[in-house]
């Protein structure tokens, strides 16, 4: 059968949320201040490219697969939030503790039940995604040691 997979809507979902994240770095990473801090989101920006192109490519694999089909307006309402967040670190908050977070345990729960043989790859391009997503957590954990950051309460909420 010539059967669109349900895993195919899961991806476009989850490319958007990548190319928002993408974005979101890009936008409000002009704010960051120290050195370390902008050549690590320079990377996260480049890391998030590979993230939306590994994604698009794996839709584009399938029958019916089309990498900028529609997305709900719940997920573009919440990337609207996080571009509009009301500071830089808040900013940080939403992109990386929020959706990056979501994003990661997402994956994981779709790959533990995911056919190993059927799905093999999807499987395997979500692990390197969760890579590259536990690198930019690690960063993200040093940076508010350094930084502490208490994240806006109504934004938090949005």
């Amino acid at each position: 059968t010539r059967q669109r997979p349900k895993i195919v809507d899961r991806l476009n979902d989850w490319q958007y949320l990548e190319r928002t994240v993408h974005r979101l770095i890009a936008a409000w990473g002009r704010r960051m201040a120290d050195w370390d801090g902008k050549s690590a989101l320079h990377r996260h920006i480049w890391d998030q490219a590979e993230c939306v192109r590994r994604i698009r490519e794996r839709i584009a694999q399938f029958p019916g697969g089309k990498p900028d089909a529609p997305v709900s307006p719940r997920l573009e309402a919440l990337g609207n939030t996080l571009l509009f967040a009301p500071s830089f670190d808040d900013a940080l908050d939403g992109i990386y503790l929020l959706l990056l977070k979501a994003l990661v345990s997402a994956c994981v729960d779709y790959t533990g039940k995911a056919h190993a043989a059927h799905d093999a790859p999807t499987v395997a391009v979500l692990h390197e995604i969760n890579q590259i997503k536990s690198q930019q957590w690690l960063w993200y954990r040093d940076h508010r040691r350094k930084h502490p950051h208490t994240t806006d309460v109504a934004y938090l909420a949005a």
